[in-house]
């Protein structure tokens, strides 16, 4: 039986050829269908693309494992997969109003759940080919300079500290909470990278009150928290996973975890 190291390093390359699907597609006019939900979100042969292969070959690498993922109905009732004691919890194309705009910033997201918590998981920026990865014990970055251990900054001080926000969905509430945390440096930023950008220590913050989907979060998450970050709800709850919705209807507050108190106050 596989270590759970070596399924991550196997889960890596599959995302990496996600990602060379998505790029296929972002280099060509493509077309935007929109979803029949709430917010109309935006729908492309990319994010398809990248759905059809992580399933396919996550289903083959590991077919004793349960598979969720944005743009599948399957496994979704919560009558089947409340029996699920570990599962995949996929984001083919997170990000996709950023791949729109082609400005990079959009992210293929593999998270591993076990008993409400992400074990391990693996974020993939395409465009840059940067790759963040955890099998739980430590926090991984991959890029053109090679592999390192990340882990989150030991800013203290709310005023030294950098917060990123959403770049599509910029919330006045939150502009107001880092002004009275005194925080002068925010930048936005797309899709998991936010809570990437916290886990290897180029920010300390990430906060929202608009509602996120478990996948939105899930790789990251297990990123962070190998990293010695902490992510709850805005009201210091835990954040958990495979809940009766995936829906997570409160929002989120990450934080390198020394600010994390002060945050959720102010929130």
């Amino acid at each position: 039986m596989k270590t759970l190291s070596t399924l991550i390093d196997d889960v890596e390359s599959i995302v990496r050829a996600a990602g060379d699907e998505i790029l296929e597609v972002y280099q060509e006019d493509f077309e935007v269908e929109h979803k029949d939900d709430e917010i109309n979100s935006p729908l492309t042969e990319a994010d398809k693309r990248s759905h059809n292969l992580i399933v396919s070959r996550l289903k083959k690498l590991t077919p004793e494992i349960p598979v969720i993922s944005e743009e599948s109905s399957d496994n979704m009732a919560y009558e089947k997969r409340r029996e699920f004691e570990r599962f995949w919890l996929v984001d083919p194309l997170d990000g996709t109003k950023e791949f729109v705009k082609k400005n990079g910033e959009f992210t293929v997201n593999v998270g591993l759940i076990e008993e409400e918590t992400p074990l391990s998981g693996v974020v993939y920026v395409p465009v840059t080919k940067a790759l963040y990865k955890t099998a739980g014990k430590e926090a991984i970055a991959v890029s053109n300079n090679g592999t390192e251990t990340i882990s989150v900054s030991p800013v203290s001080d709310p005023s030294q500290a950098t917060a990123v926000c959403s770049r599509s969905h910029k919330d006045p509430k939150i502009v107001a909470v880092f002004e009275q945390l005194n925080i002068a440096n925010t930048q936005g930023r797309g899709s998991s990278l936010k809570i990437c950008q916290v886990a290897e220590g180029k920010a300390e913050i990430y906060a929202r009150y608009g509602p996120t989907w478990e996948w939105d979060t899930a790789a990251a998450d297990a990123v962070l928290r190998a990293a010695g970050g902490r992510v709850t709800e805005p009201d210091g709850t835990p954040l958990t996973y495979n809940k009766k919705s995936l829906k997570n209807l409160n929002g989120l507050v990450v934080t390198n975890g020394i600010l994390h108190e002060q945050v959720v106050d102010a929130m």
